[in-house]
């Protein structure tokens, strides 16, 4: 579920927020895909905080996140673009 309705000592306030918001790749879109609705970009950030900040395993994110795997996927996706900027290559393609 991706409400994200509870409040966590690790979640960017909106001051953070906006100043990485345009940093932030857009996650692969839902369109076209039945049933895989869009995510919040938000909502993904706080959950790799989350694990981050506390040094908790990906299964263990709470359910008003959403699945650890469409977070830990997000995060590997964007963490090997930027090892392959700092060694010099070309990052792949964002659409990931």
């Amino acid at each position: 579920m991706q409400t994200h309705p509870k409040n966590y000592p690790t979640d960017l306030t909106d001051e953070e927020w906006e100043q990485i918001e345009s940093l932030v790749p857009k996650p692969k879109s839902g369109r076209g895909k039945k049933g895989r609705p869009a995510l919040d970009r938000r909502v993904l950030i706080n959950a790799i905080v989350y694990v981050v900040r506390g040094g908790c395993a990906w299964r263990l994110l709470p359910g008003d996140f959403p699945l650890w795997q469409t977070v830990y996927g997000y995060y590997r996706r964007r963490s090997v673009s930027l090892l392959d900027i700092k060694a010099g290559r070309e990052a792949p393609c964002p659409d990931m």
